[in-house]
């Protein structure tokens, strides 16, 4: 190992930023667990507001501020250079650094992993569904997980999607989560989702199935909770829907969790996922969840135990669903239940507890 005998081993993370999300919440939670123990930096590349606090401890390098304090001159080079600059200025700290193990996530940390070996052992993760990110992103994941020394998978479909020498060096951990309540006894006819206001989360299918379903259930009221580039639109889709009275798009606050606990249902529209953090904390809370088939909630969801799976962008499907649980409150309680029950392989300690096994494998 790089690290000397006598102190402590070198962990070193690289991320995009610490902004919101789920890859970036795992490494806040990681850095924070691994630096009582081990000498731990982060590398950030791209400027954001940190979402999540890190120990004090924790030696952050980041590439914003090596941007402002180089010469101004420089600067418009290192502008018109791209990610190159990113890339070398990652792989001199991580040369000066000598960690013993380098973790990274996401499309561009995971290609620096790859391009900067210092004789460290590099676990990089994937966190998206590859077939619909496009083939340039597909083909720089073969290219990075074929030189990882172990990579990190949220689901078996998209690590099915990866050749054989790069499944034998991987493994399964899903996301961490942690609920701030569970839900409550007394539902409302509130039907609720959470994500980004883009085109993945395919919100406008969810907005005209909920309108069918309304026709049978003018009692229920959609609740979706987020912000994007696409909030003008769905507003004007709810309006051509005439469901201004039954359809809410609100910005996701705080207090999220309880502001749905009292949800009859929880359901996820997307056209594709790495795995929905939000059908997660939904399922661990107990309420009742519908996901369309995309990748994570087929291997969470049981179709029909404890949940229900419907086709990508299938809008009567996901208007059937939303019926089925409706018109049959003891079914949605039975799949709360089993949902719970499952939700114990995503509770965060056991899954930062996998994560810091396998780092700890290979120090």
């Amino acid at each position: 190992m790089n690290s000397d005998d006598y102190g402590k081993k070198r962990i070193l993370f690289i991320m995009s930023s610490l902004a919101g999300g789920g890859a970036e919440r795992v490494t806040a939670n990681l850095v924070n667990a691994l630096c009582e123990k081990y000498e731990v930096s982060l590398i950030t590349l791209f400027e954001h507001r940190d979402a999540y606090e890190l120990d004090s401890r924790v030696q952050r390098f980041h590439y914003p501020e090596f941007y402002v304090n180089t010469p101004r001159l420089r600067r418009k080079f290192l502008k018109a250079a791209g990610h190159l600059p990113r890339l070398l200025w990652a792989r001199n700290i991580k040369n000066k650094l000598k960690p013993d193990v380098t973790v990274s996530m996401l499309y561009l940390p995971n290609f620096i992993n790859a391009l900067t070996d210092s004789g460290d052992f590099r676990i990089m993760s994937e966190r998206a569904d590859p077939t619909w990110m496009g083939k340039n992103y597909y083909n720089a994941g073969k290219f990075a997980y074929g030189r990882a020394d172990h990579t990190v998978f949220q689901s078996r479909r998209v690590q099915r999607m990866f050749a054989d020498k790069v499944q034998a060096k991987s493994s399964i951990i899903l996301n961490p989560v942690k609920v701030d309540c569970l839900a409550s006894a007394q539902k409302s006819r509130k039907i609720v989702t959470a994500g980004r206001l883009e085109d993945q989360k395919n919100h406008k299918l969810l907005i005209r199935a909920f309108s069918s379903f309304h026709r049978h259930h003018p009692g229920y009221h959609l609740y979706i909770f987020g912000e994007g580039s696409l909030k003008s639109e769905l507003l004007r889709t709810v309006k051509n829907l005439g469901m201004q009275d039954s359809v809410s798009i609100l910005d996701f606050a705080p207090d999220l969790h309880e502001q749905i606990r009292d949800a009859e249902m929880f359901v996820l529209s997307s056209d594709f996922e790495g795995l929905s953090n939000a059908l997660l904390e939904a399922m661990m809370m107990g309420i009742p969840c519908i996901s369309t088939n995309c990748a994570g909630s087929d291997e969470v969801i049981e179709n029909m135990k404890n949940g229900i799976i419907v086709p990508v962008g299938d809008e009567h499907r996901l208007a059937e669903a939303m019926s089925t649980i409706a018109d049959d409150p003891v079914m949605g309680e039975a799949f709360a239940k089993a949902g719970r029950e499952v939700s114990e392989r995503f509770r965060a300690e056991t899954v930062i507890r996998q994560w810091i096994d396998l780092i700890e494998r290979n120090i």
